[in-house]
């Protein structure tokens, strides 16, 4: 799968298709970043090992609501990411005092475990590690992203 192109993994998935015969395997991504063509790749690289898979993409930066809306998935899969917690929170972090910041800590971990609740039918939970590497990869010091 290594070489092909996107379009050709769309042409191949929609060849192979859904097994009307299997039961359907189904999939939520949930995110706050862009990521809806992972879809597509997702059902490909599933359905060429035998497993009917289903991928739906919940609403952009809609996470909390969504994680309702999918809660009977087999799996839902969380890409999270931490510049987008807040709007430009890349930008305004280091603006942010001490009681603004656990602000933020505390909210996003209410909200995180909201959406476990939430989710605690699906079978299977996978959640990306929130990073702030993109923006602090060439700090000198640790940065309030960082912590």
């Amino acid at each position: 799968m290594k070489d092909l192109k996107y379009s050709k993994i769309l042409k191949l998935n929609k060849k192979i298709g859904a097994n009307p015969k299997l039961k359907s395997y189904q999939i939520a991504v949930l995110s706050n970043i862009t990521v809806h063509q992972i879809s597509e790749i997702l059902e490909y690289t599933l359905r060429t090992e035998g497993i009917n898979a289903c991928v739906y993409i919940g609403n952009y930066n809609n996470i909390v609501q969504d994680s309702l809306k999918y809660n009977g998935s087999n799996m839902v899969i969380l890409f999270w990411e931490l510049c987008n917690i807040i709007e430009g929170l890349q930008f305004k972090i280091e603006l942010l005092n001490d009681d603004e910041l656990n602000a933020v800590i505390d909210k996003t971990k209410s909200e995180l475990d909201l959406i476990l609740k939430n989710l605690e039918k699906a079978s299977l939970v996978l959640i990306n590690k929130f990073t702030s590497l993109y923006f602090s990869r060439s700090n000198i010091r640790k940065t309030n992203l960082e912590n």
